[in-house]
């Protein structure tokens, strides 16, 4: 048998991730449904609680394809990619803090760019940073890496 692409053990790691919190957004769901489908209202609170994250009416109304609710197909759809993404963003913030401090300054990224033999010139590298961290204290936070993940949905 031929060895697994990358694609493939991709595919493999994202859904035995979503497997595993199947249970979780069920509840959640279950929480709040009536006859099998829950109200934006309480769409919002029930995602919060499974995706730790806050999310605007218009996005459930955009995820229900502008409908007042959402059926366990959506809800579940829906949660399990955010929590993917979620996971590949600590994954990520993960490389790039290997001294465990909680931020990523500007000589991680570097350093991560050089590991991985990217071709980023300094000014890219400075403006992904400015991007993540528009304080300019020259740090991010996994929060501000997260959102970045998710803009540019990787």
């Amino acid at each position: 048998m031929p060895p697994k692409s990358k694609q493939q053990r991709k595919r493999r790691n994202d859904s035995s991730r979503k497997e595993n919190f199947l249970p979780i957004i069920k509840e959640a769901f279950d929480t709040y449904a009536e006859d099998g489908i829950i109200s934006i209202k309480h769409a919002k609170r029930a995602l919060r609680g499974v995706i730790e994250s806050n999310i605007t009416r218009e996005e459930i109304r955009s995820i229900s394809g502008e409908k007042d609710y959402l059926d366990w197909q959506g809800f579940a759809t829906y949660c399990s990619n955010k929590i993917v993404q979620k996971n590949k963003s600590n994954d990520a913030f993960s490389l790039f803090d290997k001294d465990e401090k909680g931020l990523i300054c500007v000589e991680d990224v570097e350093r991560v760019v050089k590991e991985l033999e990217e071709d980023f010139t300094q000014e890219e590298i400075e403006e992904m940073m400015n991007e993540a961290d528009p304080s300019g204290e020259g740090l991010i936070d996994r929060e501000s890496l997260f959102r970045i993940v998710r803009k540019i949905d990787l």
